[in-house]
């Protein structure tokens, strides 16, 4: 079976490296470099709460399943730090965090509640005065992936398994006879031929290839990251605070983001605005981390972050076409292995997946 793949991020490696391993012949086609993309641009919280209806916290959760089979593989490429996550909220939005934890309790998702005295046990940088001394979730589960170290490691796979990558090559149109995809055109004009395209193309899933009627309907969000020397911001595990998120991000440096993880489009368009945004950001957190004040060694980055326009995946073939796949998701560092295997043994084997059901594009379209 010949597969192409357009999108060589957190989703389409996993599924090429699956794909290669169940015998197909894969092409993995991306416009960009390795981890140019949503992918590079990502906090990558391995985590299945806050994550409503059940159906997609069960998905999450085994998500993180998937990720630790998927490490066991590699263990000399450490990708997967599930180092737990520490949550707390402002007094008047402690009530909400409560109601959460009991429905995660209640769906055998293991949290359990951490006092002010435990938190600065496992966070020894945190400032004393500003952890506020109410209960703090911690969900033992969760974690943070490095996503650089993760897609090159299956992309390297791929190859060594025979399939083909191909970064720096963007994909100009898609090859039809009818009703059934067969192909895509590159923008140098040559034609590649498979039995089944598939669109992991995140945030451009709906870019001009794909239309008209092989878009899927997003809805995409912008987000900030701001990378920061890890003597000033040395956490040990990944903490959501009222303003903030922040985590380890490998030997040396630690990753901060705004607490709700969007921000405004404006940020993306405007390096003047995306840098005081970032020095905002800064200011706020080191009230928590006192190492921050007056840092001036960092870096910024902003990204769009893929959304179908329901807020949930969108994985399978769309509606009166064949030979066509889309997998776009948010959440995808958490669902990525997972949502691979599932994919890969439906258009490999035919297998269809009944985690998916919920899932599946048409909706979008009904």
């Amino acid at each position: 079976m010949e597969i192409i793949i357009i999108g060589a991020g957190m989703i389409g490696a996993s599924l090429a490296f699956e794909a290669v391993n169940l015998g197909a012949r894969v092409t993995v086609l991306d416009a960009g470099e390795r981890v140019s993309g949503t992918s590079g641009t990502s906090f990558a919280w391995v985590n299945a709460h806050g994550k409503p209806p059940r159906v997609y916290q069960q998905l999450n959760n085994a998500g993180i399943d998937a990720h630790q089979a998927l490490q066991a593989r590699f263990p000399h490429r450490r990708w997967l730090h599930l180092t737990g996550s520490a949550e707390f909220r402002h007094p008047h939005d402690a009530a909400a965090l409560a109601v959460q934890a009991r429905q995660l309790t209640a769906w055998g998702y293991p949290v359990r509640w951490l006092d002010k005295e435990a938190l600065l046990v496992r966070e020894p940088a945190l400032a004393r005065d500003a952890v506020p001394a109410m209960p703090i979730l911690w969900c033992e589960r969760e974690g943070w992936l490095d996503t650089r170290l993760y897609i090159n490691t299956l992309l390297d796979e791929v190859i060594a398994g025979g399939g083909s990558v191909a970064t720096a090559t963007a994909v100009a149109g898609i090859i039809r006879n009818n009703q059934r995809v067969t192909g895509v055109t590159l923008a140098n004009g040559r034609a590649l031929n498979a039995d089944l395209v598939v669109n992991c193309c995140g945030r451009w899933a709906d870019s001009q290839p794909f239309q008209p009627d092989l878009a899927l309907p997003l809805a995409p969000t912008a987000g900030l990251l701001v990378r920061v020397p890890s003597a000033a911001a040395p956490v040990r595990h990944v903490l959501i605070t009222p303003t903030f998120d922040v985590r380890p991000d490998g030997p040396g440096h630690s990753l901060i983001c705004p607490n709700d993880l969007e921000v405004a489009w404006a940020l993306t368009e405007s390096p003047a605005a995306r840098d005081q945004a970032a020095a905002d950001l800064l200011r706020e957190a080191a009230r928590l981390l006192p190492g921050l004040r007056g840092i001036t060694d960092y870096q910024v980055t902003t990204g769009i972050r893929a959304l179908p326009k329901d807020g949930l995946p969108a994985i399978g073939p769309l509606p009166g076409l064949t030979g066509y796949y889309c997998m776009v998701t948010h959440s995808g560092v958490t669902l990525a292995a997972l949502l691979a295997a599932l994919a890969a043994r439906e258009m490999v084997t035919g297998q269809t997946a009944s985690a998916l059901a919920p899932f599946r594009p048409d909706r979008l379209f009904a």
